[in-house]
């Protein structure tokens, strides 16, 4: 009797698994494929797009110029859209090619909801699919940024690069690293404490105890800046490259205390806005992300 309760459940448990196995293959939701966003070879092209010159425009508070330098103008090289600027230009997006699943997250500039599954940070966006792999910016870059409030005090501000933001920061003089375990092991000469690690779920390598010293050490040797490339805590892995501003107080969404005398002063030097970074930011630190007072996330 108990052989054949024994023969009973394992042959259940076959069935079960060629079932599973017939269903996923067969009725699986289909793979996600790259959104199509328009290419605009001229700034004629994008002028005549009534919709996206506005999307733009909203976003930057101009448009690029005319040469080679600005077009073609590609929209799927951003890292995101904001959707109340795409509802305020009449752009729809169409949501059955929108997924948080991660499996389908395998192309380049497929469409999700979320980067991080951080409410603050993910708000009001469509985030395109990126692939690594991603490489350093040079000293002196002026990259597209994004962060949000709520960074470990005395870590510096940590930002995703992220085309479309409208929020320019130069990296100034910095260092590029893989994991925040080489910068560790670099700046501080032993391996990653993970002993605060916790508040991230353990996630590997977050050296949260060490970001004090760490910081501190790279901005005392002259470093702005420091990235990493593949630090993959995103939603679904790798999606972004990290960039922290030694410099910086991240726990404020402007990236400074508000409450500074200067602090006006400090968001207009390093942050910009305008399509090719030639106009100060004015950060309303009310938000709960970085911005050019642009979205109302």
């Amino acid at each position: 009797m108990k052989n054949f309760i024994t023969i009973f459940f394992l042959y259940t448990i076959i069935i079960v698994v060629i079932l599973t196995l017939f269903l996923y293959y067969f009725y699986r939701p289909p793979d996600r494929e790259p959104y199509p966003l328009p290419i605009f070879n001229t700034l004629t092209e994008l002028n005549a797009s009534t919709e996206w010159s506005e999307y733009i425009e909203s976003v930057y508070l101009n448009k690029p110029s005319e040469g080679v330098s600005n077009f073609p103008f590609d929209m799927s090289d951003f890292s995101f859209l904001y959707k109340d600027i795409l509802e305020e230009s009449k752009i729809t997006i169409n949501p059955k090619m929108v997924s948080d699943v991660c499996y389908l997250q395998n192309k380049q500039n497929t469409l999700r909801e979320s980067l991080v599954n951080w409410p603050d940070l993910d708000n009001n966006k469509y985030w395109l699919n990126k692939l690594p792999p991603f490489t350093c910016f040079e000293d002196g870059s002026y990259i597209e940024v994004i962060h949000s409030r709520g960074d470990p005090p005395n870590s510096g501000t940590w930002m995703y690069q992220a085309t479309g933001s409208g929020i320019w920061y130069n990296v100034g003089n910095t260092t590029c690293f893989k994991k925040h375990n080489d910068a560790v092991r670099h700046f501080l000469g032993r391996d990653c404490d993970t002993s605060e690690d916790s508040v991230y779920d353990n996630k590997p390598d977050e050296c949260l105890a060490d970001f004090p010293e760490l910081f501190s050490t790279a901005k005392a040797q002259g470093f702005d800046t420091v990235q990493f490339t593949e630090h993959g805590d995103q939603l679904c892995g790798l999606g972004a490259t990290e960039i922290v501003d030694t410099s910086g107080n991240g726990v404020y969404s402007c990236g400074y205390n508000p409450d500074d005398a200067d602090f006006d002063e400090k968001v207009a030097a390093t942050f910009k806005t305008g399509f090719n970074h030639g106009i100060s930011c004015v950060c309303n630190p009310d938000k709960k992300i970085l911005n050019c007072d642009l979205s109302s996330a």
